[in-house]
């Protein structure tokens, strides 16, 4: 955007500097053609002489400086339009900064929110990698051992890239309310950064923005990639990959989310043959 407006006024300068060096070189050659045609009498004494050389340089340069005038006016106006798109696309800007600043406070908020994995759907991400749960559940286990959606999200990631989860588990941690709430002011926090950057925002503030939320970002990712969509969430396109700086974690993780589709297609295929519904775990 800034090196298209130095061009612009580049342009400018040089259109202006070029009429008025016209101007002059026209100016100057019109006299010289006056006094070539008419020097040889000498300057004239005669103040009607003076007066019909006033005329003569008027009615050649009148015209020519009215033209250089017309165009240094449309010139004018249309910097003054250009100021007033650039002043109105700077307000936009603003708006949206505070939209983003808005949306990623409640985005905060929503990670913020502490949960119990035991004895909820998502209690896989309380188990070992053999599957034990880490504490005993119910009336047993100890009080104030609640995690924030964040850090339980961290611990999906964990779990999902190493290849120890099921198509149940992961429906049923896209689908469980607080994590869903957290994907879904993450997806609304990306339209406004997709809008901002669609009015010429700072790239850089996406990439902040996913580094400041790369757990969530990246669930989000993987969701979408393994074709789990719950209700509100969007795909998670390309373009949001390059948004949010993901594009080496999707590179990353592809070989894993792969072989989870090809897991899954092979399990509900063989339940199609043996004419039962797929089971999903």
């Amino acid at each position: 955007m800034q090196e298209n407006e130095s061009k612009d006024e580049a342009l400018l300068r040089t259109v202006v500097a070029g009429l008025v060096a016209g101007a002059v070189v026209a100016f100057g050659l019109l006299v010289l053609l006056y006094f070539w045609q008419f020097g040889s009498q000498g300057l004239s004494p005669d103040q009607g002489h003076w007066g019909q050389f006033g005329d003569y340089l008027g009615g050649t340069l009148n015209p020519l400086l009215g033209f250089t005038s017309v165009v240094l006016l449309a010139l004018t106006l249309s910097e003054q339009r250009k100021m007033l798109a650039e002043t109105r696309r700077q307000a936009v800007l603003e708006e949206l900064q505070r939209l983003l600043s808005a949306r990623s406070q409640r985005l905060d908020e929503a990670l913020a929110v502490q949960f119990d994995a035991y004895d909820t759907p998502v209690q896989f991400l309380e188990t070992s990698q053999a599957g034990i749960p880490r504490r005993p559940s119910g009336i047993i286990r100890s009080l104030g051992k609640s995690k924030s959606v964040q850090a339980q999200i961290q611990r999906a990631m964990v779990v999902i890239l190493s290849g120890r989860i099921n198509e149940a588990q992961v429906s049923a941690l896209a689908y469980y309310s607080p994590v869903r709430s957290a994907l879904k002011q993450l997806h609304n926090l990306d339209e406004c950064l997709r809008e901002f950057l669609s009015r010429g925002g700072d790239p850089v503030i996406g990439r902040l923005y996913g580094s400041q939320y790369a757990q969530v970002a990246k669930l989000l990712y993987v969701l979408d990639r393994l074709g789990i969509h719950p209700p509100g969430l969007l795909d998670f396109s390309a373009d949001a990959t390059r948004r949010l700086g993901l594009d080496q974690f999707a590179d990353r993780s592809e070989p894993v989310l792969a072989e989870y589709l090809a897991t899954w297609e092979a399990k509900a295929k063989e339940a199609a043959d043996a004419g039962t519904p797929p089971n999903p775990a």
